[in-house]
This record gives C-alpha cells, structure tokens and sequence, in this order.
C-alpha cells in the first residue's frame, strides 16, 4: 500500500507514519525504503506519536 501512495502524484509527498510490533532493524529499513516517514514500534510512546502529528499534520486553517 505504501507503495502505491508513493507512486500518485496526489499521495506521494504525503507523510506517513507507520505504526509495527516488527522491532528489528530490518523491518525499519525496509519501512524507510517504501517511503515510510516516520516508524514507531508497539507499543508506542504517546508523547513521541503527538510530537510526530504535530510535526507533520498541517495547522488548521
């Protein structure tokens, strides 16, 4: 899937952030390559999760 909204013009500069239990460092790299923005690992640390929504969602208008 995260190829695909890579490869659309409407979708390929969107941030993704990508939520995995997958803890090796494999599995990160191979996120990263496809496009991922960001990587978290469950369980995930909320504060790092909002800091990363508040990184990327753009602000209200």
């Amino acid at each position: 899937m995260l190829h695909r909204l890579r490869r659309l013009p409407a979708t390929a500069n969107t941030p993704v952030l990508m939520i995995t239990a997958d803890t090796r460092d494999k599995a990160s790299c191979e996120l990263k390559q496809a496009g991922a923005t960001a990587i978290l690992t469950k369980p995930i640390q909320v504060p790092v999760f909002l800091a990363l929504l508040d990184q990327y969602l753009p602000e209200p208008t």
